[in-house]
């Protein structure tokens, strides 16, 4: 089954998600959220995707949605038969971020079928300092684990 993963990502950590997520699903395709957004700039284009599952994997930023993924969540129209999914990277708190992906998405149609948090270092050094190096590296371990579990219940179409 086909999954198109839409990734919105500042520091690489949603990036390397979705990577290790599409390697996980097989027969996926990566697309960059900037670039989609770039290209519709100053138009209220809709898009459907014509794979059978979407997945979209965004950092948490101040509990919240960027803008730019909150502006792409309310373009995007899933269709008939098809499921959606998302996958929040925060390194604080992950705040209501699934809920309002899904809130936006439910204006025009369907919205998440299950919604996933996955803890990554934090990456806000200007409120915070970095953590170490071993703190970084558990945190990065674990992700990958759970992103197996994440490709399981998707490939499983998890409600």
């Amino acid at each position: 089954m086909k999954t198109a993963i839409y990734y919105f990502s500042g520091t690489g950590n949603s990036l390397a998600l979705a990577k290790e997520l599409a390697k996980e699903l097989g027969e996926s395709e990566i697309y960059q959220i900037s670039k989609i957004m770039k290209m519709v700039k100053g138009t209220d284009k809709k898009f459907s995707p014509s794979a059978e599952r979407i997945v979209i994997v965004t950092p948490v930023y101040v509990s919240g949605l960027p803008n730019i993924v909150a502006d792409f969540a309310g373009r995007i129209r899933i269709g008939e038969g098809k499921k959606a999914y998302a996958i929040a990277t925060y390194g604080g708190m992950a705040g209501k971020v699934l809920l309002m992906l899904d809130e936006i998405m439910k204006k025009e149609g369907p919205g998440l079928s299950a919604g996933f948090l996955v803890r990554m270092p934090g990456n806000c050094i200007t409120l915070y300092s970095a953590s170490s190096k071993s703190k970084q590296d558990e945190l990065f371990r674990i992700a990958k684990l759970k992103i197996k579990d994440i490709a399981k219940q998707i490939a499983e179409g998890v409600d």
